[in-house]
């Protein structure tokens, strides 16, 4: 009997030890649109899909190393080197300790990585589709630091604007406007998708065109949608460092369109294509083209700028008309528009711009600091302090003392005629999926207590928010739980308080938000929220 309860034992144990590896055939990789093969294909060990380390690491484009005396495995680019050693739950980027929710491990005589936290380690950003059951990795591109050669009009390229990891580069301040046929502004009509999610193929041309584009559709108007479709849009706010418009200087703008579907049963439609300079345009400078349902259309015009033009943004307007009477475009997409000139970009004259207070945000020091408040779970990493806030861009409201920020507001009609907004960037720290808890004490000095946290993206996705709620507190130091889940959106758009809807004077200190991974459940963790007004906090219903 001992026997048999010593091999069922056995068994049990075993299967037991296999439960949480999942055969992961199914499981695809793409990187900047191209599927990867692996001589061991992916397993989903925890939840989380591991990958051969020299396979990703070489993929990535990084130097693969092994140590084998303490099982160690690192993968090294320029500017990055990832280290990884084997059942060890603590990786290191550049000598910085981080904890994994799985380290890596040996399946099949093979070194097994995370592929996640490989991918944005190197800099990469990485999206899950369920329905394909495919991890998305897509690779930033990087700025050559000298000018491009000069093709045979000897013409620099000066500037490629690109929809990459869904967002518009190579600058944030760029943005897209459109306008609907029934007279509607419509900045909600464009989207950056995959080329999967997109369903058409790439042009015929040894262009590269990555692994998103910019869609225009219809019925994505802010009133509803749109039966008439698009009749204009704008790829705005190129910053002047960039396409470095000067006297008598000639320049060429290109880019591709193509026209997926067309209202009331056109086939075709015509549009304007034009370069602006400043809050103009460049004078006598258009060309229309005529661009037909399912097929890709390079736009392309040469100009010239004048003194009126030195130093000014640009961009780019595509004024859309009709070939049959009401068929206006539903649904475009755009991309790899494209600026060449004979100038050089580093000769573009200086004057300070909205992008240039954007570029003054510095990246918070992430894992720099301990959870503060020993309630909570200790297994996170802070990625944004009390320091880091402090840097607030709106000094006459917010002071700083003693590691202390002291907020000032008198009860207006909007409650962000006072905010105070952190300097430090959240751009690539908020991760789709993960649980975050911003947390900070807050004391009322005077008044009536009001602190409405926010953190959102930027204009490109049209400044949605993880976080739009307020919180309560009182005379005493009050510790305030604000958890979330981190949405989709890159939360690039600023981050901090509301304060205007009451009169008060108000205190906070020990702020921290914390990144919990997928370790810990957003159920599980305090929150103190309150609804006062329009509220949302991601992956949290308030009543």
């Amino acid at each position: 009997m001992k026997k048999f309860l010593s091999i069922i034992l056995a068994v049990v144990m075993v299967l037991s030890s296999l439960t949480f590896v999942m055969a992961a055939d199914d499981i695809k990789i793409t990187i900047n649109g191209e599927a990867k093969k692996f001589d061991v294909m992916p397993q989903i060990i925890e939840g989380r899909t591991l990958v051969p380390m020299r396979g990703i690491f070489e993929a990535l484009g990084a130097e693969v190393g092994w140590d084998d005396a303490t099982k160690t495995a690192s993968g090294k680019t320029a500017s990055t080197t990832v280290s990884l050693t084997i059942d060890n739950k603590e990786a290191k980027v550049n000598g910085k300790a981080v904890t994994l929710d799985v380290p890596a491990m040996i399946i099949d005589s093979r070194t097994m990585v995370p592929a996640r936290f490989v991918a944005e380690s190197l800099g990469c950003k990485v999206d899950w589709d369920g329905t394909t059951k495919t991890v998305i990795i897509t690779m930033e591109k990087k700025e050559e630091s000298k000018p491009s050669t000069p093709s045979a009009d000897g013409m620099n390229e000066l500037a490629k604007i690109t929809f990459e990891g869904k967002k518009v580069t190579p600058s944030s301040g760029i943005n897209f406007w459109g306008k609907l046929a029934d007279n509607v502004n419509a900045d909600t009509i464009q989207s950056y998708v995959d080329w999967t999610a997109a369903g058409v193929s790439k042009p015929n041309t040894t262009e590269d065109f990555g692994a998103s584009l910019l869609k225009i559709d219809a019925s994505k108007g802010k009133e509803g949608p749109s039966v008439k479709g698009i009749v204009e849009g704008r790829i705005n706010d190129i910053p002047a460092n960039l396409v470095n418009y000067a006297d008598g200087n000639s320049y060429k703008m290109s880019c591709w369109i193509y026209l997926a579907d067309v209202a009331n049963g056109g086939d075709s439609v015509k549009v304007t294509f034009k370069p602006y300079a400043g809050k103009g345009y460049v004078a006598k400078t258009s060309k229309t083209f005529t661009i037909k349902k399912g097929e890709w259309t390079k736009l392309e015009l040469e100009y010239k700028t004048t003194a009126a033009e030195a130093g000014a943004t640009t961009g780019a307007r595509f004024t859309f008309a009709t070939v049959k009477d009401n068929a206006f475009p539903l649904v475009a997409y755009i991309d790899n528009l494209v600026f060449t000139g004979t100038a050089t970009p580093s000769a573009a004259p200086e004057a300070p711009k909205t992008e240039d207070k954007k570029e003054e945000a510095v990246k918070p020091s992430v894992g720099a600091e301990k959870i503060l408040d020993a309630t909570l779970p200790q297994s996170g990493t802070v990625i944004a302090t009390q320091k880091d806030f402090a840097t607030c861009v709106n000094d006459k409201s917010a002071k700083e003392s003693n590691g202390v920020v002291v907020v000032q507001a008198a009860k207006q009609d909007s409650d962000n005629k006072t905010v105070a907004v952190s300097k430090a960037s959240l751009s690539g720290l908020i991760k789709e999926g993960n649980v975050y808890m911003l947390t900070f004490k807050a004391r009322l000095v005077s008044g009536s207590p009001y602190l409405k946290a926010y953190i959102q993206a930027g204009k490109e996705a049209s400044y949605s928010k993880a976080v739009f709620a307020a919180t309560n507190y009182d005379k005493e130091w009050t510790t305030c739980y604000m958890p979330f889940v981190g949405p989709k959106a890159d939360m690039n758009g600023g981050w901090g308080f509301r304060l205007a809807g009451e009169t008060h004077t108000t205190e906070i200190k020990d702020l921290q938000i914390i990144d919990y991974g997928t370790s810990v459940k957003l159920e599980d963790l305090p929150n103190t929220y309150i609804v006062v007004g329009n509220t949302f906090v991601s992956g949290m219903e308030l009543k």
